[in-house]
């Protein structure tokens, strides 16, 4: 019977002992993840934001006989390139005036005649000139 009551105090001890270290291991969970999830939130806020900011900055309005939209994905010298879908330019013709209209409200004018539709897609690149610095998509 003595056996049995040790057994059964001592079952009690590791039953104690593995409880509170699950409490202990809970703790340092929380206090390894807590903060992380408090400072994660504000960083990725940020992140939206400035992936907002570089959107806006890279999008031209393009208008002519149709308007639409277009993304700068390159720049050369003081030369830029778009990317457009194609129906937004093909509606217009060689002489016609076509701009694109950047984050800064600037007008310039576009070269159809160097226009490059991309393979049968919907998809071509523009290109204009401009002394100003815009920001280029990274793709």
């Amino acid at each position: 019977m003595v056996g049995l009551l040790i057994s059964k105090e001592i079952l009690k001890s590791y039953y104690q002992m593995f409880t509170m270290q699950r409490s202990i291991r809970r703790l340092l969970l929380l206090w390894l993840v807590l903060p992380f999830s408090i400072t994660c939130r504000p960083l990725l806020a940020l992140d939206a934001s400035l992936l907002t900011d570089t959107a806006t900055r890279v999008t031209v309005r393009i208008e002519g006989a149709t308007q639409g939209s277009g993304v700068i994905v390159r720049k050369k010298g003081n030369s830029y390139s778009l990317l457009t879908a194609y129906h937004v330019i093909s509606a217009n013709k060689i002489g016609e005036e076509v701009v694109a209209i950047t984050h800064d409200g600037n007008n310039h004018h576009l070269y159809l005649d160097e226009m490059q539709r991309i393979g049968n897609t919907d998809l071509a690149l523009i290109h204009f000139n401009s002394n100003g610095i815009y920001t280029v998509a990274e793709l």
